[in-house]
């Protein structure tokens, strides 16, 4: 774990990342980097994001950053008294393999999300590949979630 903060009373930066070699949702070593802001009532997230890294975390934070971003989230909440999505940008740009509890799974996909932390405004896609879960015997082959704001729609979706 590294982290670098610095700032005045208005301004306050905070730069973190963290190398996880084995982890439950990752099928490879990954780097989670942290460069954010706090400017008056708003965390900004100008870059949170998990890179692909099977060299181990080196001491320079740039060093670690060479990698393939595998998912990448932008934007900041705001009023911390009654938190707020802003611009939340959550951009996996290539299929990623993930497990989640039994479930192994490949997506990809871009979505915004806006508005109230309990209920927040989402656009975008997520698309799904080659999702199986053994115990309840489930298998998708391929599927497409659309949302707009609080309705999702799928396109495409094929069972096995």
């Amino acid at each position: 774990l590294k982290v670098s903060y610095n700032g005045s009373k208005g301004v306050q930066n905070l730069n973190a990342q963290i190398y996880v070699e084995n982890t439950a949702v990752f099928d490879e070593p990954v780097v989670i980097n942290l460069a954010s802001k706090i400017e008056k009532n708003m965390l900004k997230f100008e870059d949170l994001s998990v890179l692909s890294n099977d060299k181990g975390g080196a001491e320079d934070f740039k060093t670690n950053l060479k990698s393939n971003k595998k998912i990448v989230i932008t934007g900041g909440i705001e009023d911390f008294n009654k938190p707020n999505f802003k611009n939340i940008r959550l951009f996996i740009p290539q299929l990623l393999n993930i497990k989640i509890a039994d479930t192994l799974t490949q997506l990809k996909g871009d979505l915004f999300l806006s508005g109230e932390l309990k209920s927040p405004e989402i656009v975008g896609q997520i698309q799904i590949q080659n999702l199986f879960n053994q115990t309840l015997q489930l298998a998708i082959n391929n599927a497409t979630l659309d949302f707009n704001k609080n309705v999702v729609k799928r396109k495409k979706l094929y069972f096995r």
